[in-house]
């Protein structure tokens, strides 16, 4: 589950950040928190190279906490076209309120991992959910009428 209800607490260039309170000069921010992790970078490349290393030391499903089933991320982006900021979500299996990570109505394309999702216009779930594609490895590059105004999420 998410930090606090104040917003979750990340890594960016050796500093803390409040995501709720804003991204300051980060770009991408990658959420794990079920592995510990909630960092963020100035470019894709050090997202990108984050979710190489992190992929590569997640417990297997031999080890005592069990790897999560997708093993990949729902990659949520700020601006048509898969552009602007860019939250990559890799927890599943509980509703994630998207203004912990300062991200509540910004979404405008996203690209699913290997698990379907929900997208949702109220806080846990509640409201409308997004009617087109969640299902694995779905995406948009425009959500029309729903860009920015998603506020939560599930991964499947």
């Amino acid at each position: 589950m998410p930090s606090s209800s104040q917003g979750a607490t990340a890594t960016f260039e050796g500093h803390t950040i409040n995501l709720a309170n804003g991204w300051g000069d980060a770009r991408a921010c990658l959420v794990w928190e079920s592995h510990g992790v909630v960092e963020c970078f100035a470019t894709e490349a050090g997202l990108e190279t984050a979710e190489t290393q992190l992929r590569a030391s997640a417990p297997t499903s031999s080890s005592v906490s069990p790897e999560p089933e997708c093993s990949s991320p729902l990659d949520l982006y700020s601006g048509s076209n898969f552009t602007g900021l860019h939250l990559a979500l890799w927890d599943e299996g509980y509703w994630q309120e998207l203004s912990e990570y300062g991200f509540a109505d910004l979404t405008r394309s996203f690209v699913g991992g290997a698990c379907g999702f929900h997208l949702a216009d109220g806080d846990w779930g509640e409201g409308y959910w997004y009617p087109g594609n969640t299902g694995p490895w779905s995406s948009a590059t425009d959500m029309g009428s729903w860009d920015d105004t998603v506020l939560s999420v599930y991964g499947e």
